[in-house]
């Protein structure tokens, strides 16, 4: 909810560059998921599964960090696609 408003207020840019600015090993996969729900709230479908894909690949945690594909709203038009459903899959 807090990235779609910062989206909504025009943030969404300026909090992309200050997260994809963040450059350390550990921390990746939820910076690029963070990055993934700024992406998604743009209404940018391919950066956001570009992210999330990478993300995933290199084990982006669900849990207690908040990235829950499966509830996040601002996920919701991706549902439908193939490539969205392939990287939620596995993360029950």
């Amino acid at each position: 909810m807090v990235v779609a408003l910062a989206v909504v207020a025009g943030g969404g840019l300026a909090a992309d560059a200050k997260l994809a600015a963040l450059d350390h090993p550990k921390i990746a996969p939820l910076v690029a998921g963070q990055r993934a729900r700024i992406a998604a709230a743009r209404g940018d479908r391919e950066g956001t599964l570009v992210l999330l894909d990478w993300a995933t690949a290199r084990g982006l945690p669900r849990v207690p960090t908040g990235m829950d594909l499966h509830l996040d709203r601002v996920f919701d038009p991706l549902r439908g696609g193939p490539r969205f459903q392939r990287l939620n899959r596995g993360r029950d």
